[in-house]
């Protein structure tokens, strides 16, 4: 529980001219959805106010004013909070200190708990819209903020977002973030199909019903009975299982020659492609192949994951394919992709089967601006970041709504000129924090009994 001492409090009402609560948690829990919005607006008005008094008159803030300015700001984390733990809970009015703890339960309509409908933009996904940053246009104007040391500017990126200096670093704003990681779904082979969720602090706890063994019963292990007359039934308690994601750092390094820092536009272009094909390259390959060893848990070794002999080793028989597609949890048909490496999509254009005439494996449909591909009825996608294809996990078919993602608001940003200085270079690196792992931990035993079945299966090596 967090606490303001007097003396802010007596700084924020002096030069803010506002009353900020002793308890700021405690106080806006049991504020209205329309009370908080016109809590951190006027805020945020009256921190820009402050800076903008002191720029008119030519000075730096004075010890008292940046007293005043902190406590504004963490009293703006502290509205933010609520705000995100009302967004979780779904619930916009007052409900008091709950947990936060997001509830997985595929049988729910619930777009908060069910993995069948990814939330896919960042507006999806945090259930807002981003925060506009004032001064701070694109992503060039915020590096060229942080190069020049541009107090007015990195204040503006403190006030609107929730990372602060302190932190390490400064916030990258919140539309250009938006920005680019909605421009990288369209980069991505996984963003668009795994489940994500919204993180709002370093740990997210995931809770849901195990369902691995349907020998006994289906959704966990609550099987139904058929009693007679005056016949007592069998109680069942439901199984549970909790899923834990840590905030883990993903590190994309910069070199920006002082040439290029001179036009912030041109810079927001180049810069603002690079970040969206580097993210979704790193974040799909943590989910195809993460260790999960600071970093996310990717599919290809984890437990619920299920390896496939191939019938001949070194090539792609139809004996593999149906064997795999034999291994996919039905309930997963509709919704599963194959993902291929390019040495495995080689053979798989050339693939033929002899069954009557013959029929090509790989099927495709062209569009207008694309072909759309597909193995057995199946999508059919390619990836580099998968293994060649003599390799275990050169063909994958998964069901990604059963990958859960967190992630959290928005990167950060950081600077040094001690690594390149004889070259008039500026090392810059931006820090995204997420973490992820599969929803289910293990693979499924049939009800009917037979092979266990997996929303996540390779071909083997």
């Amino acid at each position: 529980m967090k606490f303001f001492k007097s003396e802010s409090r007596l700084m924020a009402e002096k030069h803010l001219h506002l009353q900020i609560p002793a308890d700021p948690e405690g106080t806006v829990s049991g504020l209205s959805w329309a009370k908080l919005h016109e809590e951190r607006s006027a805020v945020r008005k009256a921190c820009s106010a402050l800076i903008d008094r002191a720029k008119t008159d030519g000075r730096e803030l004075t010890s008292e004013e940046e007293a005043a300015f902190d406590a504004g700001m963490q009293y703006i984390d502290a509205v933010q909070e609520e705000f995100d733990r009302r967004d979780v809970s779904g619930k916009k009015e007052p409900s008091g200190d709950q947990p936060y703890r997001v509830t997985f339960n595929p049988r729910s309509n619930d777009m908060n708990s069910n993995p069948f409908l990814p939330r896919r933009t960042w507006r999806e996904i945090f259930n807002r819209e981003p925060q506009p940053d004032s001064g701070i246009k694109t992503f060039g104007d915020a590096v060229v903020a942080l190069y020049h040391n541009d107090e007015e500017k990195l204040r503006q990126l403190r006030t609107m977002n929730s990372i602060h200096g302190t932190e390490g670093g400064f916030a990258v704003p919140e539309q250009t973030w938006a920005a680019i990681f909605d421009s990288g779904l369209e980069q991505s082979v996984c963003l668009g199909r795994v489940q994500m969720f919204p993180m709002t602090s370093d740990t997210l706890h995931i809770a849901g019903w195990d369902s691995a063994d349907k020998t006994t019963g289906p959704i966990a292990s609550v099987r139904g009975s058929w009693i007679g007359e005056g016949v007592a039934a069998s109680t069942v308690t439901p199984k549970l299982r909790s899923l834990s994601l840590f905030a883990k750092k993903l590190a994309m390094y910069l070199a920006i020659t002082s040439e290029c820092l001179q036009d912030s536009a041109a810079l927001s272009i180049s810069l603002g492609t690079m970040m969206r094909n580097s993210l979704a390259f790193s974040l799909d390959q943590a989910i195809l192949t993460g260790s999960g060893i600071a970093q996310p848990y990717g599919i290809l070794d984890a437990p619920a994951t299920i390896s496939v002999g191939r019938a001949t080793a070194n090539d792609i028989t139809f004996a593999d394919i149906a064997g795999m597609m034999g291994r996919l949890l039905p309930s997963s048909l509709d919704r599963a992709v194959w993902i291929a490496s390019p040495s495995t999509f080689a053979v798989l254009v050339s693939m033929v089967v002899a069954a009557n005439t013959g029929e090509l494996v790989l099927g495709y449909r062209p569009g207008a601006s694309d072909i759309q591909m597909q193995v057995l009825g199946r999508p059919l996608l390619v990836s580099e970041k998968l293994p060649e294809m003599q390799a275990r996990g050169g063909l994958v078919l998964c069901d990604l709504s059963y990958y859960a993602l967190a992630l959290r608001e928005t990167g950060r940003f950081e600077k040094t000129n001690s690594a390149s200085w004889s070259e008039d270079v500026v090392d810059m690196r931006l820090v995204l924090r997420c973490d992820g792992k599969p929803l289910v931990a293990k693979p499924f035993t049939p009800a009917g009994g037979g092979d266990t079945l997996s929303p996540f299966v390779v071909l083997d090596a």
